[in-house]
């Protein structure tokens, strides 16, 4: 069984999703890990998701290269 921290360095150069504790989500190409979950990510692009009168819309807006604390992220 391997730590997450270890799984997580794995995945640098590959696309990933991730959901932080207020429910944003952010989506692109992971860079850069650290030990506190502290993550780069490159492509980035942000998912707004809203209900309007019982639909479901999103809106993605294009980020580039963000810094995410690792304390924030709720699962990835």
């Amino acid at each position: 069984m391997s730590l997450p921290i270890r799984e997580l360095s794995r995945c640098n150069g590959k696309s990933v999703t991730v959901v932080l504790k207020n429910q944003t989500r952010y989506s692109g190409r992971l860079h850069l890990s650290d030990e506190h979950m502290n993550l780069i990510i490159a492509d980035c692009s942000e998912i707004r998701s809203s209900t309007e009168e019982g639909t479901d819309k999103q809106q993605v807006v294009r980020l580039g290269k963000v810094f995410l604390r690792g304390n924030n992220i709720a699962y990835i």
